[in-house]
């Protein structure tokens, strides 16, 4: 944007940024004119030209001025949170690396080594996430002649969530009960929610007289900082049912004038919760077990006592395609436990066949035995009647 200013004189002039030279100088144009609004309009027409000019010539920009443009392009496509992220992205991992070259100097090897040495420091699920934004980005611009275009995303390391059983689950509802986190716990673990979901919940969203919370908002990161805003798919606008005993504290726990008040039920950031029960994770030795595998368990115990794909997706705002993918795990240990249990019987029709074989064996050379004793009986007779008198 040009910087206005006014002269000693009474007139108008204003700086307009226009890009870098070859060495990285900064080239600026400067114009003026009688009154400021005529200054301005001037300005804006030559930098609209600047902008034209240099998406007609897109490979010539430096990495660092494009990727500013990519991003603010993409803004209105995206979610804060998710522009947030992108922003980090580009700031922290892109622009250090690539920010000084032209895009038409960047090629396959300069992704490559900066994708190694982002392996060695970063999970390979991470990484992912770097490849597919700086690939967009090198895409967007230079569409077939992209440094990437050849390029394969990170493998995938396979993930398993930590999920608490039935015996962990009950002593963590023993450690919370009474205390802050007993409530966002049992929201979690008992009606699936969400931590932003959870941190966006007003007293007006809880059906008392009929068990039910209504899910419409989620509590988020923005430019702004935290504030709610809608859940991220549709999918995730929803009714839950509560159990009794979970409606029970809630009552407990709501002001007189509940109905006229709009306040959040937790006056906390989902963010900070997030820390607060890593910490009390740490000094249950279960540091593993994070606020979102409480989803998971919700899920566990949906799966295990048999309730269809389709409510549970319903229950927890997913789709059923990835509520499958998280009872992948689970399967996985029932089939684990299948699997021992056909050992076990294969082992014991094993074990049985080789007791009738000794059985039998024991019963073949007592016979033996036998027969062998009659004929030295035998013998004996006949030489005592062969014996002379």
């Amino acid at each position: 944007m040009a910087y206005i200013r006014k002269l000693k004189n009474g007139t108008f002039q204003a700086c307009i940024y226009k890009g870098r030279d070859l060495n990285g100088k900064m080239i600026r144009e400067y114009i003026t004119r009688q009154r400021e609004k005529d200054c301005i309009a001037a300005a804006r027409d030559i930098e609209i030209d600047v902008e034209n000019q240099s998406l007609l010539n897109v490979s010539n920009m430096r990495f660092n001025i494009w990727a500013d443009k990519w991003l603010e392009m993409k803004k209105p496509e995206i979610e804060d949170s998710t522009f947030i992220s992108y922003k980090m992205y580009i700031e922290t991992h892109f622009k250090p690396v690539f920010g000084k070259y032209k895009l038409s100097q960047i090629n396959d090897l300069h992704v490559k080594d900066y994708l190694s040495k982002e392996l060695s420091s970063h999970s390979s699920t991470s990484v992912r996430k770097y490849f597919g934004v700086l690939s967009n980005i090198f895409y967007t611009a230079l569409k077939r002649k992209s440094p990437m275009l050849e390029l394969k995303s990170p493998k995938v390391e396979k993930y398993t969530p930590c999920v608490p059983t039935e015996e962990q689950a009950a002593l963590l509802h023993r450690c919370v009960k009474g205390t802050f986190d007993e409530l966002p716990f049992l929201l979690a673990a008992h009606a699936g929610m969400r931590e932003g979901e959870i941190f966006a919940l007003t007293w007006a969203d809880v059906d008392f007289n009929n068990s039910i919370i209504y899910i419409v908002k989620s509590r988020g990161i923005t430019e702004e900082g935290y504030k709610n805003k809608k859940p991220k798919s549709e999918r995730g606008i929803r009714r839950v049912v509560l159990p009794e005993y979970l409606v029970q504290l809630l009552k407990s726990k709501r002001p007189i004038d509940y109905k006229k008040s709009s306040a959040p039920i937790f006056n906390m950031r989902p963010d900070s919760y997030s820390g607060r029960w890593a910490n009390l994770m740490d000094k249950l030795g279960t540091p593993e077990i994070t606020f979102h595998n409480l989803r998971h368990y919700q899920a566990t115990v949906m799966y295990r006592n048999g309730i269809p794909d389709q409510y549970a997706a319903q229950r927890l705002g997913h789709d059923v395609v990835v509520l499958k993918k998280i009872y992948q795990h689970l399967q996985s240990n029932d089939n684990k436990a299948m699997d021992d249990r056909m050992k076990d019987i294969f082992n014991e029709e094993l074990a049985a066949a080789n007791n009738a074989q000794n059985n039998a064996q024991n019963v073949s050379s007592g016979n033996n035995a036998i027969k062998t004793n009659l004929n030295t009986l035998r013998s004996a007779k006949i030489k005592r009647l062969n014996k002379p008198l």
